[in-house]
C-alpha cells in the first residue's frame, strides 16, 4: 500500500528469524519508496493457547493472572461461565500495549476451552522514516510484548508450553 506496510506470518519458529525477514522488507521497502515518515510501529501477536485439561474457563485459575479470568476466577460464579473476554490498554512509557484475552470453546477439542492473548505492542510516535530507528523500536516492542506474556502466565502454565 503507499501509505503503509506490514509483514504478517505464522511460520516462524524465533524472533531472529522473523526480524531477519522484517529487516530485509524494510531494507526493500526504504529502497524502493524512500518513505519519510514513520507514524506507527506495532507488533501484535495472537497466541491460542490449548490445555488439555481445560474444560471449562475455571481450569484456567492458577494458568493465567487472575485479571483475565473476568468471573471465572469467582468463587460462587466461576462455575456458571461459559466464556470471558478482557481489554486492557497499557502505556509503558516506550510502548502502548492493547491486550485482549478470551477463554471460550475450542471446537478442535471435545469438551475442552482454549485461551487467546492478543497482544498488540505498538509506538504511535511520528517521526521521519529510519531504517535502524524502525529495527530497534520493532526489537523494543517484541521484548515489551514478551513482558506482558510472562506477567499474565503463570509459571506453570510456562512450564507446560515449554513441553
Amino acid at each position: 500500500m503507499p501509505d503503509f506496510f506490514a509483514l504478517e506470518s505464522t511460520g516462524y519458529t524465533t524472533w531472529s528469524e522473523f526480524n531477519a525477514r522484517l529487516e530485509d522488507l524494510t531494507q526493500v521497502i526504504h529502497s524502493s519508496y524512500q518513505p519519510a515518515l514513520i507514524q506507527r510501529v506495532g507488533l501484535r501477536y495472537i497466541d491460542r493457547i490449548v490445555h488439555r485439561q481445560a474444560s471449562k474457563p475455571s481450569d484456567w485459575n492458577g494458568l493465567l493472572d487472575p485479571s483475565l479470568l473476568g468471573l471465572a476466577g469467582k468463587p460462587g460464579l466461576m462455575e456458571a461461565v461459559i466464556g470471558a473476554q478482557t481489554f486492557s490498554h497499557l502505556d509503558l512509557g516506550d510502548a502502548q500495549v492493547v491486550l485482549r484475552s478470551g477463554c471460550t470453546p475450542d471446537p478442535a477439542q471435545a469438551n475442552g476451552y482454549s485461551t487467546v492473548l492478543d497482544t498488540d505492542c505498538f509506538d504511535a510516535r511520528a517521526r521521519a522514516f529510519d531504517v535502524a530507528d524502525l529495527h530497534q523500536t520493532a526489537k523494543q516492542l517484541h521484548r515489551r510484548a514478551l513482558q506482558v506474556f510472562q506477567a499474565v502466565v503463570e509459571p506453570e502454565l510456562l512450564d507446560y508450553l515449554k513441553t
